[in-house]
């Protein structure tokens, strides 16, 4: 069969596709504009929403602009049981009480302690030369969340059982009390895996019942930190570097049988 020429097949191409019956073209840029030029709307829901998110931002900054309220925000810490009120100014001083009073609870002995206790009690480490406590007392503490117990660990100066060198709180109840301090004056720190707070010199103890309280066993530092069960306040005269290395050797009390 003869090949048609070169020509032949071109003009062929262009008369099929005179022919051919093309579809419409749809009217895109007119239907992209349109939609522009509508406006968009959000569901009556989501618009509530966030009415009420920003209503509510604009509350807490207009707070917050307040000195005062600025002050209660920003300037409370929680730890454990006890809550640091931070103040611009030292706070008064309690006077330092010559032997532990009576509000702390009945003495008891270190293995009588470590049975009734809800907690298991712990101690520094033998190696830092401590030695048992001289005193040990247990108490019932109540507060917004329910009782518990404190007990209160105290060695005193050598050959001195008027004068307390040393206290450890242990308190397992979830609300003890409201230290207040200086702002300036605390520093953060940390006992193993849990935050701690360091509060150079003594500060008043507003306890969950109500009131202040009487005694204050060291005039020294404390170190307040807790773990998932138990608060620990750290009364002494330690520094921070050695306060911090009791607390990290602190092991269980081994209950008698």
């Amino acid at each position: 069969m003869a090949e048609r020429p070169p020509d032949a097949w071109e003009a062929g191409l262009r008369r099929e596709a005179l022919a051919f019956a093309y579809p419409p073209t749809p009217d895109i840029a007119g239907a992209v504009s349109r939609r522009l030029e509508t406006p968009r709307t959000r569901p009556p829901s989501v618009r509530r929403f966030a009415l009420a998110a920003l209503a509510i931002l604009l509350l807490a900054a207009a707070a917050l602009a307040v000195p005062g309220v600025r002050a209660a925000v920003l300037e409370w810490l929680q730890i454990g049981a006890i809550r640091l009120r931070l103040e611009e100014a030292p706070p008064t001083l309690p006077a330092a009480t010559p032997r532990p009073p009576a509000g702390l609870g009945p003495t008891l002995t270190l293995a009588e302690a470590s049975v009734r206790a809800d907690f298991p009690l712990r101690l520094p480490a033998a190696d830092l030369g401590l030695g048992p406590p001289d005193e040990v007392f247990l108490s019932e503490a109540s507060g917004p969340e329910g009782r518990g117990q404190v007990v209160v660990l105290v060695w005193h100066v050598p050959d001195r059982p008027d004068v307390v060198r040393l206290s450890l709180y242990q308190i397992g109840v979830r609300f003890f009390g409201i230290k207040t301090a200086a702002s300036a004056s605390v520093r953060q720190a940390r006992v193993g895996a849990y935050e701690a707070f360091w509060v150079p010199g003594p500060h008043p103890l507003q306890l969950a019942e109500g009131g202040e309280n009487a005694w204050t066993l060291v005039p020294g530092n404390v170190l307040i930190w807790a773990d998932d069960v138990v608060t620990y306040r750290l009364e002494s005269d330690l520094t921070l570097e050695e306060a911090l290395r009791l607390a990290r050797s602190l092991e269980p009390v081994l209950a008698p049988r």
